[in-house]
């Protein structure tokens, strides 16, 4: 590997991608990611946490708190800036649990608004 590389070596030798383009919502924010790996829970797992305060399946462990109370969100309110709310059901839902984190005075509107679905 030449050292202007920008891809590290896992223990497997295997070329692994920058932090940037592989960004996980359990994980730090980071403020330049270009791709966020839906690794773990699923858009719709962390929906389902927000109703249900469980992360399913169990193998998930604890990765749906991690995600909401570190770059879940933050991640969220870039995709939503993306979406078309007709055709993202599961995004849209994601921005109002998000919501109803950051803005309390939200929190009923956001949760009726996801028991509808």
């Amino acid at each position: 590997m030449t050292a202007d590389s920008e891809v590290a070596q896992g223990p497997s030798s295997r070329a692994l991608l920058p932090q940037h383009f592989a960004a996980k919502p359990f994980q730090e924010l980071d403020p330049i990611a270009f791709v966020v790996h839906f690794k773990g829970p699923k858009p719709h797992n962390y929906v389902d946490f927000f109703r249900t305060d469980r992360c399913e399946p169990e193998a998930y462990g604890n990765a749906c708190e991690e995600g909401l109370t570190r770059s879940l969100c933050p991640y969220v309110q870039k995709w939503h800036m993306l979406l078309d709310d007709t055709e993202d059901e599961v995004g849209l839902n994601l921005w109002y649990a998000c919501l109803a984190l950051y803005a309390p005075h939200l929190r009923g509107l956001s949760r009726h608004r996801l028991a509808q679905h």
